[in-house]
């Protein structure tokens, strides 16, 4: 009898402690296991990052070369927006926009003015998350470059938050080579006090020194133009940079003559250096070469820079 009340006491108080920790497994997995949700779409995690940011970028509608109507161009690029139907939604969500099978031009141009400002955003996959970087601006104007990851969940990781510059550069790849009676040089070599080759207000080739050099960091979404020559010149440079007629480069396109060339290829390509370079010579024209291709310099004063019949480039900063 004895034993049997000890017995049971032993089988109640083993009972006792097992419900105890079958209560602690139960909370403690409680916590562990919280659901996450279902992962977030592409677009959907573009729009976490949007949320978290102000983002800054140089329109391309308008930035380096005006295109034209945007209203335009946003009926002519639905197709390929409406093409990928993730980001589609995405966007319709986020604008509170009910699924349309040909929404009016009014909702084509919203729906690719978000299309535009989150293409700003260079993102990619990075094992199980992706890897971003943006340029944002703040409140008072400052504007700042962004780089970390981003998790299917929506958590954000920065790696790197850097004071950035404001602006959308429109000057040289740096290894565009500039004439000097030294020979060619690459631009990003050259320093303000070298003499160069320029123009004379008469149309002479005579040396000058320049004024002044310069170089703006390439933000993540800018193109390049690669132009060609029939002659064997090339030349990778910025589309909003001037020529010596006082065109823009961007305006080029196959069949138009450049410094007395015909041009066989005017192509947008992705930029292989991490920032734009120009320089100044002294002298009225503020002309120069660049693989043998005479340009304008854009550090000049925009009433002397742009000459005459051309129109100043309107660079417009995307912001939500």
């Amino acid at each position: 009898m004895r034993f049997w009340r000890l017995h049971l006491r032993g089988a109640r108080a083993a009972a006792a402690l097992g419900w105890a920790l079958a209560g602690v497994v139960v909370a403690c997995a409680g916590t562990a296991a919280s659901d996450p949700g279902p992962p977030l779409s592409p677009t959907r995690l573009l729009y976490r990052l949007d949320a978290r940011w102000t983002l800054f970028f140089c329109d391309p509608d308008y930035y380096p070369i005006g295109r034209g109507d945007e209203l335009q161009r946003a009926v002519e690029v639905y197709p390929t927006i409406a093409a990928d139907t993730e980001k589609l939604n995405a966007i319709l969500e986020h604008l509170a926009l009910p699924p349309q099978p040909d929404p009016g031009d009014s909702t084509k141009l919203r729906i690719y003015r978000e299309s535009k400002r989150l293409a700003s955003i260079v993102f990619a996959p990075a094992g199980d998350r992706y890897s971003f970087q943006l340029r944002e601006q703040e409140s008072k104007g400052a504007v700042f470059s962004v780089s970390g990851s981003i998790d299917r969940s929506g958590d954000i990781s920065v790696s790197n938050r850097a004071s950035s510059y404001g602006g959308c550069p429109i000057c040289l790849d740096g290894h565009a080579r500039i004439a000097t009676p030294s020979g060619d040089l690459p631009v990003r070599t050259l320093v303000a006090g070298d003499t160069v080759w320029t123009r004379s207000a008469s149309g002479a080739r005579v040396r000058a020194s320049l004024v002044r050099v310069g170089h703006v960091p390439v933000p993540p979404e800018h193109r390049m133009v690669r132009l060609r020559l029939a002659d064997g010149r090339s030349l990778l440079l910025s589309p909003g940079h001037p020529t010596a007629d006082g065109r823009r480069a961007g305006e080029l396109a196959r069949g138009d003559t450049l410094d007395g060339a015909r041009v066989v290829s005017a192509r947008r390509v992705a930029p292989r250096d991490s920032a734009t370079y120009d320089i100044l010579p002294a002298g009225p024209t503020g002309i120069y070469w660049a693989n043998g291709i005479a340009l304008k310099s854009t550090l000049m004063p925009p009433a002397v820079a742009l000459g005459a019949g051309s129109s100043p480039t309107r660079a417009i900063a995307g912001r939500r």
